[in-house]
């Protein structure tokens, strides 16, 4: 692809914007790119920020101008079990589904499980204090715990992609950086079909 250019333009035009609450000043920009021109980027993402990204570029009015997209998810134990764009895909393996916990009550504990394990395998030791209610390290060990979060952090991002690859894109998980920088270090790459 090549562009005329001058010095000093440039071959993009950057909007910067909260994708969840567009205003019509955010759209303008857009006009131009229809079909898929646009490619949105967002560095680390908390909690189900990611999700709610993922789900406004795949509905109107962002579906299409964006033609390809990078997520890198972060903090994704703050992510509440209604803010998350694939729960279907839990549910599909047997987690997230509801029953009647012994109080009687309804329950799902499963997204809030999956939220202490990856808490835990954030952390390179625990003192003392950590998760002293936690019978999970009890069963488990730090060592199992911390496994067992960073598989359900994979979980979390295979659930994201099949959401895209079911909304037009395809999609891929790659590293960006070594476990010991961080171990928030899957990106999302997709591209509309």
């Amino acid at each position: 692809l090549t562009a005329d250019i001058t010095v000093g333009d440039k071959p993009y035009t950057r909007v910067v914007a909260d994708v969840r609450y567009l205003a019509a000043k955010t759209l303008i920009p857009l006009r131009e790119v229809k079909d898929g021109g646009a490619i949105a980027i967002t560095k680390h993402l908390c909690g189900g920020a990611t999700d709610g990204s993922i789900i406004a570029l795949c509905k109107d009015p962002l579906k299409d101008f964006i033609g390809a997209c990078c997520f890198a998810p972060c903090c994704h134990q703050k992510t509440r079990k209604e803010q998350y764009c694939n729960i279907p895909f839990f549910e599909s393996m047997g987690f997230c589904k509801t029953h009647i916990g012994l109080r009687g009550g309804v329950q799902d504990t499963d997204f809030k499980i999956f939220g202490m394990l990856i808490s835990i395998s954030r952390a390179k030791n625990l003192q003392d204090w950590e998760y002293k209610k936690s019978h999970l390290l009890d069963l488990l060990g730090f060592a199992r715990a911390s496994q067992l979060g960073r598989q359900a952090r994979r979980l979390f991002e295979e659930g994201r992609l099949r959401y895209l690859v079911d909304n037009g894109f395809d999609a891929r998980l790659v590293r960006y950086c070594d476990d010991t920088i961080t171990g928030d270090n899957l990106a999302i790459i997709a591209t509309k079909q």
